[in-house]
């Protein structure tokens, strides 16, 4: 595992799947995207705004993210934290 901190940009918000809840993001830093997923049992209503709000407002935010690496490309992404960026 990885972890990926920093600044993203929230490009997809994906709630069709009602067991899990993924979003598109892209690293402000170097442009890279990736899926995540974000985590249920740690991530309350009130974070879930926050992404959302992001997404709308076309807003940077931070994020807290573990993932894997495989072959250059990221894998089974979970945004663990969720903070608004001032």
């Amino acid at each position: 595992m990885i972890r990926l901190d920093g600044e993203f940009r929230i490009l997809q918000v994906d709630s069709s799947d009602p067991t899990q809840f993924k979003v598109k993001v892209q690293n402000q830093k170097n442009g890279e995207e990736l899926e995540a997923i974000v985590q249920d049992d740690s991530l309350d209503q009130h974070n879930r705004t926050i992404l959302q709000t992001a997404e709308w407002l076309r807003q940077p935010v931070s994020l807290k993210i573990n993932a894997r690496q495989l072959r250059g490309k990221y894998k089974d992404a979970t945004i663990l934290e969720v903070a608004r960026v001032d």
